[in-house]
């Protein structure tokens, strides 16, 4: 908190201005310091911030609203109080000095007693400023704690192997879209990809209950519906409604190629063959996991065989609907466009690049990420 004294310049070229001003200031406790035109004061500034400052407008060298201009440049987020002291008290005088970055304006002759109120008025909003930044560096610290736990979930959840490639760009420090790639019990592959409703660190925690039921079902082979059908329990149990996951799963067997795939709320999946060619698309036949109601009836997993070559790509929407700058998305067309299907090491990377060519300068609105399984024949 901002507490006495303060340290307090005062930019005046008038001698008598400046001996009122700082025997009044110390005598209510105060440390000063002087700076006799703009220019001077811009340098004490870059010296060393003032708790506040007391600024006279017409001055040799620097007037004081060029001063105050270079300032609050200098001074970028960081809010250090200006009230400026002045004869100019007319309207339009008083407007040019708040225009250029003054927080408050008094006329000369000063009033003793006024200056004293304004200053413990500036003092209050520094104080109210100095807690809200003090609780701001408290948030992101745990912030990037919480970001460091999910990171090694995430880690844990991804089991890397050469039919697989991924991309992930999260918009924040915690993404809440989740590649999955897990060995079963029986060596069948689980995988997929989660993407939890909203942004950054509130939805990346969403995806803790579903990390530890997927390596649970990893571990006990449990069947695609019943892994669903337990994480939108868990997310049921643990969170309100406007927490859940739309995800996309796959077992997939690397020996025979056969697979099941459920698709809960993600865009479609598409199975490619080794010429580019879209050979099914899976979209989505469920809700996502968190949204399912107890008693509804649900389709069984749709089943697939991948054969030598052929590709599986999974995206969440976030590469779908990424826009440029006239709005337009990058859409299942842009993805068919830039991945080269015979390249599963190249294609992540690439498509990386192609998206970045997309949006331009467009930053996006929501985690991106790419998912690609290739089959290779024993």
């Amino acid at each position: 908190m901002f507490t006495l004294p303060l340290d307090i310049l005062i930019v005046d070229d008038t001698p008598a201005n400046q001996r009122m001003l700082k025997k009044a200031l110390e005598d209510w406790g105060h440390r000063t310091r002087l700076a006799e035109n703009g220019k001077l004061a811009v340098e004490a500034v870059e010296n060393r911030l003032p708790d506040l400052i007391l600024m006279d407008v017409r001055m040799d060298v620097m007037d004081g609203l060029e001063a105050t201009r270079l300032i609050r440049q200098h001074c970028g987020a960081k809010w250090v109080p200006i009230i400026f002291l002045s004869a100019l008290n007319k309207i339009d005088d008083i407007e040019l000095g708040l225009q250029a970055g003054g927080d408050d304006y008094l006329p000369k002759p000063v009033d003793l007693r006024l200056l004293k109120v304004k200053i413990g008025a500036m003092q209050r909003i520094a104080a109210l400023q100095q807690a809200n930044e003090e609780k701001t560096a408290w948030i992101e610290e745990e912030n990037r704690s919480a970001s460091h736990l999910l990171e090694r979930l995430a880690v844990e959840i991804y089991q890397p192997t050469d039919r697989l490639a991924k991309m992930l760009i999260p918009i924040g420090n915690a993404s809440g879209d989740l590649p999955i790639a897990l060995k079963t019990a029986s060596g069948k592959l689980l995988i997929g990809l989660a993407d939890a409703a909203g942004h950054g660190l509130a939805a990346a925690v969403t995806l803790v209950p579903f990390c530890k039921t997927l390596n649970q079902a990893a571990h006990e082979d449990m069947p695609l519906l019943q892994l669903a059908t337990t994480v939108n329990r868990r997310l049921n149990e643990l969170f309100p409604i406007n927490r859940f996951i739309a995800a996309l799963l796959v077992c997939y067997d690397p020996q025979s190629g056969e697979a099941e795939i459920l698709n809960a709320g993600l865009p479609e999946a598409g199975l490619v063959d080794s010429q580019a060619r879209i050979h099914q698309l899976f979209q989505s036949n469920y809700p996502p996991l968190g949204l399912w109601s107890a008693n509804e009836a649900l389709l069984p997993p749709e089943k697939m065989r991948l054969q030598d070559g052929d590709m599986l790509m999974m995206c969440t929407d976030g590469l779908t609907e990424a826009c440029n700058g006239t709005d337009e998305m990058f859409g299942h067309n842009g993805i068919l466009e830039h991945l080269d299907w015979n390249d599963l090491s190249g294609g992540a990377p690439h498509m990386r690049a192609a998206i970045a060519g997309h949006c331009d300068t467009q930053a996006p609105h929501d985690d991106i990420s790419l998912l690609l399984l290739q089959h290779k024949a024993a």
